[in-house]
């Protein structure tokens, strides 16, 4: 198979003919200008050639592609065997001659590091200072903006600079960067819980990766990844599975730490909701290591949080209490948009070690938290239910109208979550005396866990 998932074309014994290579130094000997991908892109498009005629018997597809989004760079020598094959001079690949331009492109590159070292607050006040008329340059700065301010807790505000840059890469012909900045606003929308978005936009990324129209293994296994997590959030779970095994494949051959943190924690996330708690101990710690080992606090601070709903899950509440008090330990007043999902955790622990008085008000403060995702919320409101009814001798109708409403806010979740709530409900009532209420409950319950009978 090639990179792009196409059989090449075979002999006439049906053996794949095998091209001789030339070393050419497909590794980077030296720095080379930061635009020169850009560059070598344009001028490809300008000649009409693919980035396979590009390559030729020099190079691969995936290497052409890797070098024109900047993942990485090109000897010399490589740089003046395309020189030749686009009909141009090195120099003109490899040199900047507009002052302006290499003004901008310092100021990209600045931003991208504070992005890459988690200064959000810089990298997207840097991004929207660059003024130019460049487009491809403004989409950058753009899709900059966008994930740090989505990085930062506020995708809301960051999905409308990732909407803008996948229309200036469009415009500025670069399909593959507007492709990556589409998965990077599909990430966004998943954030916010918006689900259908991100589905539509992650699909649409999915098609460009399987037709060959962008090749790039890392930005393949984080699309199969967030796919695998959203089509287990609409109960989905054969897609689900298809898309965790397919990125399981490709991260044998992907080495960007990054990329697989979204994988394993991908796989915590849905083995998690489809009941597998053992498998997501495991992903839940292969998650762990690695945001431990690249220091990426915030990332930890979910992981350690996930980590503690499996215990929880798993009847393990020590363990529980651990995890989450490393969570809530790691948690800075950089990362205060944490705080809330952290308090949705302790409310299911203090519930789960029958402290049902501590639960109830943690989730009364939550349910006045606007900040809650949707299905933060939903949660917060089923434990508050749960806690309510484990008083023996509290009011009926109050207990009534808290699982009301929590049936109510887990209208849009799997219809496993759903029949959870119905079966919880249906314990309350027979508890107290309500056999026919009951059934009925049972009964939704029962449908849930079985669509289509």
């Amino acid at each position: 198979m090639t990179a792009g998932g196409r059989h090449p074309a075979t002999g006439d014994n049906g053996a794949v003919p095998v091209r001789p290579r030339r070393p050419t130094g497909q590794r980077s000997k030296g720095p080379v200008d930061p635009r020169f991908g850009e560059r070598l892109r344009r001028l490809r498009l300008q000649r009409g050639l693919t980035q396979e005629q590009l390559a030729g018997d020099d190079f691969t597809k995936a290497f052409i592609s890797h070098v024109e989004v900047g993942r990485t760079r090109v000897s010399l020598r490589a740089a003046g065997i395309l020189a030749a094959r686009l009909g141009t001079d090195v120099g003109e690949l490899v040199s900047v001659r507009d002052e302006a331009a290499l003004h901008t492109e310092l100021e990209l590159v600045v931003a991208e590091r504070y992005l890459a070292q988690g200064d959000l607050a810089a990298a997207a006040g840097r991004a929207r200072a660059v003024l130019t008329s460049d487009t491809f340059s403004r989409a950058r700065a753009r899709r900059i903006e966008g994930l740090a301010l989505s990085r930062g807790g506020r995708a809301r505000e960051g999905i409308g600079p990732l909407i803008e840059s996948v229309q200036l890469f469009r415009g500025a012909g670069d399909e593959g960067a507007a492709v990556r900045a589409s998965y990077d606003l599909a990430y966004a929308h998943a954030s916010l819980d918006e689900v259908g978005a991100a589905i539509g936009l992650s699909v649409a990324c999915e098609h460009a990766l399987v037709t060959g129209a962008v090749v790039d293994g890392t930005l393949e296994l984080q699309v199969r990844s967030l796919l695998s997590v959203l089509y287990t959030r609409i109960g989905d779970v054969g897609s689900a599975d298809l898309q965790a095994e397919r990125a399981i494949a490709l991260a044998e051959d992907v080495v960007d730490e990054g990329a697989l943190d979204q994988l394993y924690t991908a796989l915590m996330s849905t083995r998690k909701e489809q009941g597998d708690l053992e498998g997501a101990l495991t992903w839940a710690r292969k998650a762990l290591a690695l945001h431990e080992k690249g220091g990426r606090e915030a990332e930890a601070v979910h992981a350690w949080n996930n980590l503690a709903w499996v215990y929880i899950e798993r009847n393990q509440p020590d363990r529980a209490e651990h995890a989450l008090a490393r969570a809530e330990r790691l948690r800075s007043e950089k990362h205060p948009h944490q705080s809330s999902h952290l308090a949705v955790t302790r409310a299911k622990l203090e519930l789960a070690r029958g402290n049902a008085d501590a639960a109830r008000t943690l989730t009364e403060t939550l349910a006045a938290d606007s900040t809650l995702l949707p299905t933060s919320r939903a949660q917060a409101m089923f434990i508050r239910a749960r806690a309510m009814a484990a008083a023996e001798r509290a009011p009926v109708g109050p207990i009534r109208k808290a699982f009301a409403e929590a049936i109510a806010a887990y209208a849009r979740e799997p219809a496993r979550k759903r029949a959870q709530v119905r079966e919880a409900y249906a314990e309350f009532l027979a508890r107290r005396g309500q056999p026919a209420e009951a059934y009925r409950e049972a009964r939704e319950a029962l449908r849930l866990h079985r669509p289509g009978h």
